[in-house]
């Protein structure tokens, strides 16, 4: 199952609520169209992420790697809302810093920080015309992707993957896996 975090940017007012960016772990997140790209997203109730979603109105969503299991209990069993804690800094402790980039940002809107080497980033609005729905602990939202990031190992951050030619293939989203049958002798499966 493909474990995703959702980053949202902190807003430029002096709300409380949202003075830097909001992380937390995201496993409901479903494309529900191809032409244009959208995404349903399921949110918990009570988070800072999920509130701030709500009112920015858009953030990124990353693909997470195996090399990121560590994150999911300090972005997804704590609270941004807990008193004294803070997911910036139990990434760094994990050592994966949140990275500075204008990946999901425009106009109107300001990039969150995001995650290093994540397989894929997404940068999702919420899409004005659809509604939300309350499903018990979570709130099941529309979004729509308007671009595409992938990590530049070279330059150490996320660019949008039609901006620039990039420096190294962005990875695989599927890796190939390997048969285990003795009668495939472990090469790549075919079938």
């Amino acid at each position: 199952m493909p474990v995703w975090s959702l980053a949202v940017p902190a807003a430029t007012n002096d709300d409380e609520i949202s003075k830097e960016t909001s992380m937390n772990i995201v496993t409901f997140a479903t494309p529900v169209s191809v032409d244009p790209s959208q995404f349903i997203l399921s949110l918990y109730h009570g988070t800072r992420t999920k509130d701030m979603m709500l009112k920015q109105r858009h953030g990124v969503l990353q693909l997470l790697c195996p090399q990121h299991k560590h994150l999911v209990a300090a972005l997804g069993k704590r609270s941004g809302y807990e008193a004294g804690y803070s997911k910036q800094e139990a990434c760094a402790q994990l050592k994966f810093p949140w990275v500075t980039s204008d990946f999901g940002s425009n106009h109107e809107a300001v990039a969150p920080r995001l995650l290093p080497e994540c397989a894929l980033y997404l940068h999702l609005t919420v899409d004005p015309e659809a509604t939300m729905w309350d499903v018990g602990d979570h709130v099941v939202a529309h979004f729509r992707q308007t671009s595409v990031g992938y990590w530049d190992t070279a330059e150490q951050l996320v660019v949008a993957a039609s901006s620039t030619e990039p420096t190294q293939s962005p990875p695989p989203l599927i890796p190939r896996l390997h048969c285990t049958r003795d009668s495939c002798e472990k090469k790549a499966c075919s079938e």
